[in-house]
Order: structure tokens, then sequence, then C-alpha cells
């Protein structure tokens, strides 16, 4: 009898194939496009330097490298005529040259004439950005400076082990990076010790997904109205299969579809953005899409007109992806009310949990539906 329904379920989709595509589809195709042109608005929003390298030694590459790591700042090495064009032209906010011999002179403990900067009356930025540089230029000079102390202090107390200027200046960069002495948590009263807020950004892409796969799994199961509505129903009368059971049946052949569906997406999303695939995501992806799947087909099953179904599958998307916390903070609505996270419907997913109540209320409702008599409407 299942081969029948899902031959029936096949017709139904090659006439639909269209809709049915873009709906399977369109989740993943959202996703991508909205974190992508987040990325690059990001990109764009950092503020433009341009970098003149007149000493090629590795200190002035390492300052570079240092300003091109600061989130804020995306340098660009030019010539300098090059440079100042661009400055001129206000496509650069300010240029700051590595004089030659930057090297030498911090070796020589000399702080002058280091760096030469250019700014424009239209560079607003150009005084943090300075002093970011100059921060990173003591930096240098400091541990030059601590290393020829170090040095002279074993020359004054007769240490048998020496240590060359290069592995001082090495072990300084070991230490920073071991200790991390540059590395500041900041914390505030009542929260955890610790915690980094740049870990927690409002974009990611499962985040994204889990809003976009709740719109789609709506629109796909308009066909529970339309099918409810047809004329043929009154055929399942006279016939050994039910018109409920047929109902349930194509529910687990969508349920099954979309399924396979979110395993692409999750190969999908491990090329592209990167995400970790683990049995605790699978499982949890399980969990979301059976709740998902039970709640959507019992909402659709109190609907008479496809218009109206639509119009409240789209105000529960957007009051789910308001009170989810994807797009705005409730975590002081989490701390004042702890059983939030339960009664999120895509806390099952955001949080990694295994089970919320509304996948209990899916489960639960939809066995209550199948097993009693009556209509097949709810």
């Amino acid at each position: 009898m299942m081969g029948i329904i899902l031959k029936m379920r096949l017709i139904f989709w090659r006439k639909q194939w269209l809709s049915l595509l873009f709906w399977l589809v369109f989740p993943l195709v959202v996703t991508w496009f909205v974190i992508v042109q987040f990325a690059t608005l990001q990109d764009d929003t950092k503020i433009p330097v341009g970098i003149v390298m007149e000493d090629e030694s590795q200190s002035a590459q390492e300052l570079y490298d240092s300003i091109k790591d600061t989130p804020h700042i995306r340098p660009e090495i030019l010539s300098e005529k090059e440079a100042l064009n661009q400055l001129q032209k206000h496509e650069l906010d300010s240029v700051f040259v590595i004089r030659s011999r930057y090297e030498d002179s911090i070796e020589r403990g000399s702080r002058n004439q280091l760096i030469k900067s250019y700014q424009s009356d239209l560079s607003f930025a150009y005084t943090p950005l300075r002093e970011t540089v100059i921060s990173y230029v003591q930096q240098d000079y400091s541990r030059a400076k601590a290393a020829f102390v170090v040095q002279r202090m074993g020359d004054a107390y007769g240490m048998t082990e020496e240590w060359s200027y290069d592995e001082l200046i090495d072990r300084s960069k070991e230490i920073v990076e071991e200790q991390k002495l540059l590395d500041v948590d900041f914390s505030f009263s009542d929260s955890e010790s610790g915690a980094s807020d740049t870990e927690d950004t409002l974009l990611k892409p499962w985040n994204m997904w889990a809003i976009m796969t709740l719109l789609a799994t709506f629109m796909l199961f308009d066909w529970v109205i339309k099918e409810k509505e047809a004329s043929a129903t009154l055929r399942f009368v006279y016939g050994k299969l039910s018109f409920k059971q047929y109902l349930l049946r194509n529910m687990l052949i969508y349920m099954c579809l979309l399924f396979a569906t979110d395993l692409i997406t999750m190969g999908l999303f491990h090329v592209l953005f990167d995400e970790a695939i683990s049995t605790k995501l699978l499982i949890s992806l399980i969990g979301y899409r059976v709740m998902l799947t039970t709640c959507a087909f019992l909402f659709s099953l109190c609907f008479t007109a496809t218009y109206i179904y639509y119009t409240s599958s789209f105000a529960i998307v957007l009051f789910t992806a308001l009170l989810s916390g994807v797009f705005i903070p409730v975590d002081g609505m989490m701390e004042k009310w702890n059983g939030f996270s339960f009664v999120n419907p895509l806390s099952i997913f955001l949080e990694s949990s295994f089970m919320n109540l509304w996948l209990l209320v899916g489960i639960l409702f939809t066995a209550i539906w199948a097993i009693r008599k009556g209509e097949a409407d709810a």
C-alpha cells in the first residue's frame, strides 16, 4: 500500500516539480546568499589603509602582519606614489610607510623616524589607526630593549649560558603567545568570567537555515489543504485505505524527503562554511525535522483556505525568528525565565538539544489525531 501512495505522490510531484524544488533548496540558497553578503559587507566596512614597505626585513613583515590581523583594518601594500594618489582620491583613509632600515633601527634602540604617515582632510580614523600602529612599533621596540637588557645582565653576572639577540626575541614572542599577555577577557557582573563576545555572532549558517527551513516546511505542507478539499477524497470512503491514513503516510514521505535534503545541506555546509559534522548535530537535526514536519502537518489541518494558511505561516515564522534569538539577542529573557529554551521552537536545533516542548506537542497530537475516530480534518 505504501508503494501505491508513493507512486501517487510522485505523480503529483511531476506536475509540481518546480514549486517542490524551489522550497527544497530555498533554505540552503538563502542561507548561502545572506552569509556571503554579510561577510562581504564586513570586509567592506573595514578601514582601508595603504602600507608602503620600504624595509623588506622580517620585523617589517611582522609589523605588517600585525596590522593585517587587526579586525577593523584592511591594509593594502602599495608603492608610496600609488598610495598617496589613492589617498588624494579618498580611496584610502590613511597611509603608513615602514621606513627603510626599520629592523636595524629597532635593534639599535632607536625610536625616531621608524614610521611615516599621511592623512587627508577626510581621514576620519587616522588618530586611532596611528595609535594602533604605534602600539605595534612600541611592542617591537620594547621587546628589542628587553633582549639587550638580558644580554647585559648576563655579561654582568657571568652567566655561562649565552642567549643570542634572535633567540631572546623568539623566546619573548613564544611567551607572549603561550601566556596570552596581550589578551584581556571582559565580563560583566553576574556573567561568566572570560566569556568571549567575539564567538557569538548573530549570523551563523545553521541559525539562518533553521529559520528558512521553518518557512519552507510550512510552504510545502499546503498540499494537505489542497488535497483535503479536493473532490477525490470521497473515493476513500469506499476504499481499503482511509483518507486519514493517506495523509499520515504522505506526511512520512515528505518527512523522509526533507530529511534527505537536510543531510545534503549538512554536507554542503561543511564544504562551504567549514561547519563540523557530528553525531550530536545529526540527532538534533532529526529532532528538528520531526518537530517541523508534525507541527506543519497539524497546523495545515486547521485550514480550508491556502491564502489564510500562507498568511498565518509567515506570521508564525516572523514571530519565531524574533523570539528565538537568531536575529535579536534574548539572553536577558533566558536568564529571567529558565524555561524559555524549552518552549523556544528552534532551541532543539540551535542549542543542539534532544527534546523541547514543541517536539513533544507535534508527536503527541499527531498520534492523538491518528488514533481518534472522526473526520480527517482537525
